[in-house]
């Protein structure tokens, strides 16, 4: 049996996990991980044959400690490598993609690639102006592209950032989409909040990187008494969140939540808010986990408007499009929601779900890894 080494920058997330769970039964798995962040998060994982985490130079934002940090996690990983000798590589984001290059490059030729996207790479797309970022984002461009030649299979979460971007050089390069879809057993302790609009209660849950687009939210629910938001996930700007948060009396933050502890949030709420900056190219084209837990969920998402995930949030019919800047906007949507509009929304998730099981993306993954990485 062939063994797949899993390098990720960060502790692996639900969407990593399912990727472990589609190639658990006929590949041997490795996984090695930076818990950069210090998230005090355990991962379920089951089905890994072994686990390699590094918690040194764990750092927060992107400065110079943070650039050494990635250097140390790339060095450690070319070591593991070294070590596990796999026979594929899948890498998540950008640092992933750049240790299993350079281990390719320096110790295994034969070593097969896989490069998950997920994001548009930030090395690439800074957010932000200056010299500095400017060159940072050609010449890392340059590499990704010159690195995506040696890859036998590109992971797309959203077409979204194929047709963006990756379509432009890497359109000869097997590819494959898998949508971050909910795993088996996330939402199982869910209950529905009892909904009674005393208060309609919004509820963020993830990384919040974005803290605008939380402060939209926190305005149009302030002083509004049949409103109120609850927000649960990781931060990079932790005081600024909390500075925040002092000005707001209807809103609770809950901090970074455990793995396996989705459910406990969304029991809490009857909207999901999943509005993102769209001066950020990124939040263009992504398709976050929300989407899907919306759909699994059957709650009423709320988006950005002008975006790849509004275009599919009203194809679905599961939610609305917003400013995500006006705050007026996005009150008078609120407390228009009616309950004929959440029942609405039920049966269209409901009609959705069919479209989104894992138990057919988990066989379309297998199935690009048997054509393109076992048999090229």
């Amino acid at each position: 049996m062939k063994k797949i080494m899993m390098l990720s920058p960060s502790v692996p997330d639900p969407r990593m996990m399912n990727r472990v769970r589609a190639l658990r039964e006929h590949y041997r798995i490795v996984f090695y991980y930076w818990d950069r962040l210090n998230e005090s998060i355990e991962p379920d994982m089951r089905g890994v044959e072994r686990t390699y985490i590094r918690k040194k130079g764990q750092s927060k934002g992107m400065h110079l400690k943070t650039l050494i940090g990635y250097w140390g996690y790339i060095l450690q990983g070319i070591r593991l490598l070294i070590h596990e000798r796999p026979h594929i590589i899948h890498a998540f984001r950008y640092e992933g993609l750049m240790t299993a290059f350079l281990y390719r490059f320096w110790c295994d030729r034969s070593v097969k690639i896989v490069y998950e996207i997920a994001d548009l790479p930030s090395a690439i797309f800074p957010r932000g102006k200056g010299l500095f970022k400017k060159i940072l984002a050609k010449t890392s461009a340059m590499k990704e592209r010159r690195w995506i030649k040696k890859c036998s299979l590109l992971v797309f979460t959203s077409p979204g950032f194929y047709e963006f971007y990756y379509k432009k050089f890497a359109s000869s390069r097997p590819k494959v989409y898998q949508e971050n879809l909910v795993g088996p057993g996330i939402l199982d302790g869910y209950q529905a909040h009892p909904r009674d609009f005393k208060p309609l209660v919004i509820g963020y849950f993830g990384n919040m990187r974005y803290l605008n687009t939380i402060k939209t939210l926190l305005d149009a629910v302030e002083g509004e008494p049949g409103l109120r938001v609850e927000l649960a996930g990781f931060t990079q700007s932790e005081r600024k969140l909390y500075r925040l948060l002092k000005k707001y009396k209807q809103a609770s933050y809950h901090g970074i939540f455990p793995s396996g502890g989705l459910w406990k949030y969304y029991s809490m709420v009857d909207v999901i808010y999943c509005a993102y900056d769209t001066d950020d190219k990124n939040a263009l084209v992504l398709m976050p986990n929300k989407f899907y837990e919306a759909i699994e969920l059957g709650l009423p998402l709320i988006v950005s408007r002008g975006t790849y995930l509004a275009k599919r949030t009203e194809k679905e019919g599961i939610g609305y499009a917003i400013d995500e800047s006006d705050s007026d906007e996005l009150r008078r949507l609120l407390l228009s929601l009616k309950e004929e509009d959440f029942e609405r929304i039920q049966n269209a998730a409901e009609e959705a779900r069919e479209k989104y099981r894992v138990e057919e993306t988990d066989p379309r993954l297998l199935t690009a890894y048997r054509e393109h990485v076992d048999g090229d």
